[in-house]
Formats: C-alpha cells, sequence, structure tokens
C-alpha cells in the first residue's frame, strides 16, 4: 500500500508543477499586455492634455492679437483689413519669407508676403494695403506657432483724389512769442489743408522748399558730422523730415524720377539755417491744382536776407508741375 501511494503523490505532485507552470505561461502574456494598455492610455492622457493646454494657449493669443497698423483696435485672425500707409522697403534676399515694411503713425511694421515687389513702389509713398493676422511656424523651429501681419494686396493712392483748389499754404503773421517774451513775426501754416494733402501736391511742396529758407533750425543746437539735422518748418509740415535727409530726398526722388533737371538740382541740396550770413525765406505760398490739366502751380513770395551787406530783397517765383499717376515734373518756372 505504501508503494502504491508513493508513486500515486509523485503523479499528483508533478501535475501540480504542471498546471502551476502552465498558469504562469498563461498569465505573463496578459499582464504584458495589460500594462501596455495601461500605458498607452497614460501616454494618450498627456498627450490630450498637451492639446487641450496648446489649444488654450493659441486661443488666449487669438483673442489679444494686436498690431501696429490699428493700435488701439482688438484684431480678428483671418479678417482683412484695409490701411492707406507709407511705403518703406521690401526684402527678398536675406529671409526665409518676403518681408514687406511700412510705415504708420510713426510705427515701422514688417509684413509677410508672397509677391516680389521690386520697382513698384519708392521710399516715402503713400499707398493703400489690404493685410490679415495669420499664422505661421518657423522653419527651423516647427513647434512654435506664431502670429504675424500678411500682405495680402496692396495699391497706389490714386491722383484722381485730387481736387481743384486754389488754396493760401503758407503766410507770415506776427506773434507773441512765450519763451523770447517779445513779438516775433514768424510763417503760419495752412492746418486744415495739411489734412487733405494729396501726395502730387506734396511733392510739388517739398520740391520748393528745398531751396528756400523756411524757419531752419539745427535740431540739438548744432550740426551733427553730416549736416543732417536741420529742421525746417515747411518740411516737418510736409513731414519728409530733415532738410537733406533720406526720407525727404528719397521721396522726392522718387516723385521727379521722369524729371532729369529736377533730380540733378536734388544732388545740390543746401543746408542753410536761420542766422546764416545770407539766406532766404517764404513770405507766402499760394498752390492751386487743375485736375482736368493734371497741374499744381505754386506761387511764392521770397524775402533773401544778406547780413553782411545789410541788404532785403525780395522776389515772386511761380513753378508749374505736371503730375501722372506715377510722378510729378516741373514744366514752367518764371
Amino acid at each position: 500500500m505504501k508503494n502504491k501511494t508513493i508513486p500515486l503523490l509523485l503523479i499528483i505532485i508533478s501535475l501540480g508543477f504542471y498546471f502551476i507552470s502552465c498558469k504562469n505561461k498563461s498569465e505573463k502574456p496578459v499582464k504584458t499586455e495589460i500594462n501596455t494598455m495601461v500605458k498607452a492610455v497614460e501616454d494618450n492622457k498627456g498627450a490630450i492634455k498637451s492639446l487641450v493646454k496648446k489649444e488654450t494657449e493659441e486661443n488666449t493669443i487669438l483673442d489679444n492679437l494686436k498690431s501696429h497698423l490699428r493700435p488701439n483696435e482688438q484684431l480678428k485672425f483671418g479678417t482683412i483689413y484695409t490701411d492707406t500707409v507709407t511705403y518703406v522697403d521690401f526684402n527678398n534676399y536675406d529671409y526665409d519669407e518676403i518681408l514687406f515694411s511700412v510705415k504708420k503713425n510713426d510705427d515701422t511694421v514688417v509684413l509677410i508676403s508672397e509677391d516680389s515687389w521690386e520697382g513698384k513702389y519708392f521710399k516715402e509713398q503713400k499707398i493703400i494695403i489690404n493685410w490679415k493676422i495669420d499664422s505661421i511656424r518657423p522653419v527651423g523651429d516647427p513647434e512654435y506657432l506664431d502670429f504675424k501681419e500678411f500682405l495680402v494686396s496692396s495699391t497706389k493712392v490714386k491722383t484722381s483724389q485730387l481736387n481743384d483748389k486754389n488754396i493760401k499754404v503758407l503766410w507770415r503773421e506776427t506773434l507773441y512769442d512765450d519763451e523770447l517774451k517779445t513779438d516775433i513775426n514768424t510763417i503760419v501754416l495752412n492746418k486744415n489743408y495739411q489734412k487733405n494733402m494729396t501726395e502730387p501736391e506734396r511733392a510739388a511742396l517739398g520740391y520748393i522748399a528745398t531751396f528756400v529758407g523756411n524757419e531752419c533750425e539745427w535740431d540739438g543746437g548744432s550740426p551733427n558730422e553730416n549736416r543732417s539735422n536741420l529742421d525746417c518748418k515747411l518740411l516737418s509740415y510736409l513731414d519728409l523730415g530733415y532738410q537733406c535727409s533720406d526720407k525727404h530726398l528719397d521721396f522726392l526722388n522718387g516723385w521727379f524720377s521722369k524729371d532729369s533737371v529736377a533730380l540733378n538740382k536734388l544732388k545740390r541740396c543746401p543746408t542753410i539755417p536761420n542766422g546764416a550770413t545770407k539766406q532766404s525765406t517764404f513770405d507766402e505760398i499760394l498752390l492751386k491744382t487743375n485736375t482736368q490739366d493734371q497741374t499744381i502751380t505754386i506761387s511764392y513770395k521770397v524775402k533773401v536776407i544778406n547780413v553782411r551787406e545789410s541788404s532785403v530783397t525780395s522776389y515772386t517765383k511761380t513753378d508749374q508741375f505736371n503730375y501722372d499717376l506715377n510722378s510729378i515734373m516741373l514744366i514752367r518756372s518764371e
């Protein structure tokens, strides 16, 4: 009996180890699969959280879109806006995108463009742009999402916006100067006309202002090394910057690009401040625009003062300009 029991126990024990072994083998793949699924769920949770966070951040940005083109407005993603700006330049060489630069309210704004603009506009030219805020991912950092101004289209300000006019732009008055505590005979400019001035008229006035003094003073009290800080009253009124500055001459060279005589004269741009031994100044400027003939006629009175000779002389001059969509020419001067 004893001998029969031992083999039977051995058989039972062996079968027990076999089933245990089978059980262990069958449980291992199941546990591995479960662990893999748990990890996948956790990874998905992390990805979902990341996507939600990213979407929340993007929505926050979309709710706070701003641009110097419209600094006081809350802008909308993808909405097309129209603004009149001053052309600065474009860059098609140094970056992955074509950059189109404009200026508005003394702020320079760089827009991203899909078109080349070489030769279409000149510096300081007034243009009308259609633009929008859109998203962009830098080539070197595709994970980074940014929002920039994009240029949709642009056009020149049409000269058809000119109206016939006959207006006094500048005259002189004797006014009390609070700083000097005395009456001063000074240049006065028509502020109402300034709001409605067109680009061809601005070019014509800028041209005559280049060669006649208009209460010019060195900004800071003295000239800098290249004499590029001469602030003149009429040029400031025309928003052309300092006398003979790049802003001043780029604008005029652009508009007078078809007038070789005017261009050669502009190369000799003078920088003569108040107080010079010999200087000139405007006493009056009258402007007349004829849209049918496409002419701008400017009559102006000038006083010439020679301190060394203690002499004052005066003369009256009339310049007539012909304009088209893109340029202006001096056709008569007497």
